[in-house]
């Protein structure tokens, strides 16, 4: 920034519209011939305006022979505009291989020509909008993969991914209150022989945002509802005498295994003795 060229533009006497873009300008003049390299949504961002406003000013600016519009142009490509800041006796040779022009072809230090539209637009290049709009913050009440592991570390992590995006899929962001609901749920189902990983496993086989030790419960994985209502099992949770496992369910859980009786089925087939008389097997 140059203090000589805002005081300067200070000084101007003209419309509050015009004059507030020329001291934008000049906040960004950085040589001593003031010139000023803003895109035109920079200046609208710092003036508050619309690019059209923005555009209109500078045009009158430039018919009051206080701006320099330098469209620049090499090999044929339009590159951005400098803004000059015109003074009494100013310079307005730019050095090097880029063409100043006002009208037609213009011969610059160096040799080069570029052949420029008196037509060109004021800003002939359209500049990719600035995205200064900051990426939404994460919502600190919600329960993740961290929070989760934190409180259950046997859980697999590839797990608690999986129902994470089982929550998400149902638009339901996982909070404290539902957490808090489900980590009771994987406590209390612990103590009846059901670890947390096969409860929340289920839960994402089923496509269940929540769970409950009824559904659990439905599913056979409580040991201890199993015990209460099987007949033959004793309060140890043994087999009692006359009733043997089937031979099917041996690698099975005990939970999951089914109990056979004496009376019903044959031990050394498994098959219900109605069953075997009705095909004089007994």
């Amino acid at each position: 920034m140059s203090f000589q060229a805002m005081a300067w533009a200070t000084e101007q006497k003209l419309p509050t519209r015009e004059k507030f873009v020329l001291i934008m300008l000049a906040n960004y003049a950085g040589n001593e011939q003031w010139d000023c390299h803003p895109s035109i949504n920079t200046l609208a961002d710092d003036t508050g305006m619309s690019r059209d406003t923005v555009i209109r000013a500078i045009k009158a600016l430039e018919d009051a022979s206080l701006v320099k519009i330098v469209r620049r142009n090499v090999d044929g490509i339009n590159l951005p505009n400098i803004y000059r800041l015109v003074r009494a006796g100013g310079s307005s040779t730019v050095q090097g291989v880029v063409a100043v022009c006002d009208q037609g072809s213009s011969t610059v230090q160096g040799g080069v020509v570029a052949v420029c539209d008196s037509n060109q637009s004021l800003e002939p290049i359209i500049e990719p909008v600035e995205l200064r709009a900051s990426a939404p913050k994460k919502d600190s009440g919600l329960i993740g993969l961290d929070e989760i592991k934190s409180e259950f570390p046997d859980l697999p992590e590839q797990l608690v991914r999986d129902f994470l995006r089982v929550r998400r899929a149902k638009k339901a962001p996982l909070t404290e209150t539902s957490w808090r609901r489900i980590a009771k749920v994987l406590s209390e189902a612990s103590e009846k022989g059901c670890t947390p990983s096969d409860a929340l496993g289920l839960a994402v086989e089923r496509g269940w945002q929540g769970l409950s030790l009824q559904w659990l419960s439905n599913a056979g994985l409580l040991t201890s509802n199993v015990k209460s209502i099987r007949k033959g099992l004793g309060p140890d949770g043994k087999l009692l005498p006359g009733y043997f496992w089937h031979d099917a369910d041996i690698d099975l859980p005990v939970e999951k295994r089914r109990i056979l009786s004496d009376e019903t089925h044959d031990r050394a087939s498994g098959y219900r003795w109605d069953y075997l008389r009705s095909r004089g097997l007994a």
